[in-house]
């Protein structure tokens, strides 16, 4: 009997850990596609730049999924304990002083785009997932694999480089695109009158950054994000006006789900006339954010290459 019971206790270490060791791979994978919107939340923590979130994001992706294949194939397994648990805390720590600044709304981006969960689920999460590492932590042995001097550097190295070749960072992948059309007019009168909260707003006179947004684009959803992270930076000052196109209904969705700011905005409900003054204006790709100055656009640029020194230098000259 007691002989049966050490088996199935044994087995159900072992469940406990590859469990534990997946939620970690799990949570690395799904940050990496799409990544940005993993490394807007660094840079919204204040903490980092914007030329440096790629790479730091990359790095964490990385790390986070040599915690979980460790755990998993029981590599180093109470050192990787401890640093996991240690991950753990500080997380948990850091979503609360996020918790008090902002409030419970807002997306950790654990698991990216892939699973949403709020503050308040991301701390529990954590903190069943601080008792799990903490009871294996005090139950697990040391394994010694054939090799592991060679295998556990090699395998570091492999996982924390692979995020990097996955999912390259191309920070001027638009740009060719975006740059050789510029000092044209944009014929916003096509848009008829821009009422938001009862003031009229007119688009060609002065500088305007005007951003043109699908309600179900993902991309979109993710500028908005990081135009409103700029506008938070920039003291609240951008004259920054949002052209939807799509239905009402998916509104209120895509304020929830960019956490941007309410800029005044303009939306164009699907119907032929609507769809061709969109896209006129717009072009193919979305989103399309245009930098204008009495009417004239003096730069075109897409999520990528949405840059807050870029605005700066724009609205400085």
């Amino acid at each position: 009997m007691s002989f049966f019971f050490y088996n199935i206790m044994r087995i159900f270490f072992i469940v406990l850990r590859i469990l534990l060791g997946s939620v970690f791979v799990l949570s690395a994978i799904t940050k990496l596609f799409p990544i940005e919107s993993f490394e807007l939340s660094i840079v919204e923590s204040g903490l980092i730049s914007w030329s440096l979130a790629p790479y730091l994001a990359r790095l964490f992706i990385g790390f986070e999924c040599v915690l979980g294949i460790f755990i998993i194939f029981n590599f180093k397994i109470r050192v990787i304990l401890k640093i996991a648990t240690g991950l753990l805390i500080f997380f948990s720590i850091y979503l609360l002083y996020i918790w008090i600044k902002n409030g419970d709304n807002a997306d950790c981006g654990c698991f990216g785009e892939f699973i949403k969960l709020n503050l308040k689920e991301s701390i529990l999460k954590n903190l069943i997932l601080f008792g799990l590492s903490f009871y294996l932590l005090f139950k697990a042995k040391n394994f010694n694999w054939r090799f592991q001097k060679i295998i556990i550097p090699l395998l570091i190295l492999i996982i924390m480089v692979l995020p990097f070749i996955l999912n390259v960072i191309n920070l001027n992948k638009y740009s060719t695109i975006y740059t050789k059309n510029i000092n044209y007019t944009l014929d916003f009168k096509t848009l008829g009158d821009f009422n938001y909260n009862n003031i009229n707003y007119k688009l060609d006179e002065g500088k305007k950054i005007v951003c043109f947004f699908s309600l179900s684009c993902k991309f979109c959803k993710l500028a908005a994000k990081k135009i409103t992270i700029i506008n938070n930076k920039l003291n609240e000052k951008l004259p920054i006006y949002y052209i939807f196109g799509g239905s009402k209904k998916y509104l209120e969705e895509f304020w929830q789900e960019s956490n941007s700011k309410k800029f005044p905005y303009l939306l164009l409900e699907p119907s032929a006339e609507n769809n061709k003054i969109f896209f006129d204006l717009s072009g193919p790709i979305l989103p399309s954010i245009y930098y204008v100055d009495n009417g004239i656009v003096k730069r075109k640029v897409h999520f990528d290459d949405l840059e807050q020194s870029d605005i700066e230098n724009f609205l400085n000259k």
